[in-house]
């Protein structure tokens, strides 16, 4: 039996339907980007947005003249000389958001950052913490290893992080996730003294992982109905 023109347009829209229910949830491919960024002193330096692996990266420019492998993000206390006294700070915030696209949504947020500190003479010593706050949430405070275990007076450059050693993310599940990240550094030397401390970020990186949103079970019952129509439709027109 031929099937009539007005018969094989409805298949033809309802086997089209199922399809795009059934890509829709079968779509894995992640979807992210960056709508909203501040840096109140511009000490994090943001990089372009690396869709890739939907990370977001701060590289603090290199200081000038400066100790090897040191950036503009750095405290620095040297025989006693800070910009505080005898202290040496040194502090920025920064603040961005994330926005999954459309049919996707954001399941974690992870965070780690490092840098590098010297302290030479017995009176010198170095400082850094800071907190994470995610979507208004508690902050979150950390401290970066080994920034505690490296004697007063030992030379030479130090490393730090925070994330690397001990990993940091956050559950998100959600459209958004607005980060703001608070970073604090600070250095001493005694007043007369010929020691120096020296303390500074190297990197910070955010890292974004997203996933379908599932479809409600309305819509896989939808598509299954249409799929369902379409073949008792054909084995009607075939008989």
């Amino acid at each position: 039996m031929k099937k009539s023109p007005a018969k094989q347009r409805f298949l033809a829209a309802a086997l089209a339907g199922a399809s795009l229910l059934v890509a829709g949830a079968n779509a894995s491919a992640a979807g992210v980007s960056v709508t909203a960024l501040s840096d109140v002193f511009g000490l994090f330096n943001a990089q372009p947005f690396d869709t890739s692996t939907n990370t977001l990266a701060f590289i603090p420019e290199t200081a000038p003249g400066g100790f090897p492998g040191a950036t503009v993000f750095e405290a620095a206390s040297v025989a006693g000389l800070g910009s505080l006294g005898s202290l040496g700070v040194v502090y920025d915030t920064v603040s961005v958001t994330f926005t999954a696209d459309p049919g996707m949504k954001i399941t974690t947020v992870g965070f780690f950052e490092k840098g590098g500190y010297v302290r030479q003479g017995d009176s010198a010593a170095t400082y850094a913490g800071g907190s994470i706050v995610v979507n208004g949430g508690t902050p979150t405070t950390f401290v970066p290893v080994p920034i505690g275990t490296n004697a007063q007076g030992t030379a030479g450059v130090t490393d730090w992080d925070v994330g690397l050693t001990n990993p940091v993310g956050f559950v998100v599940n959600g459209d958004t996730a607005t980060v703001v990240i608070t970073n604090i550094l600070a250095a001493i030397t005694a007043p007369g003294s010929q020691d120096v401390a020296l303390i500074w970020k190297n990197l910070a990186a955010l890292r974004v992982e997203v996933a379908p949103v599932p479809l409600p079970p309305a819509l896989w019952m939808l598509g299954s109905a249409l799929v369902g129509l379409v073949t008792v439709g054909r084995r009607k027109a075939e008989g």
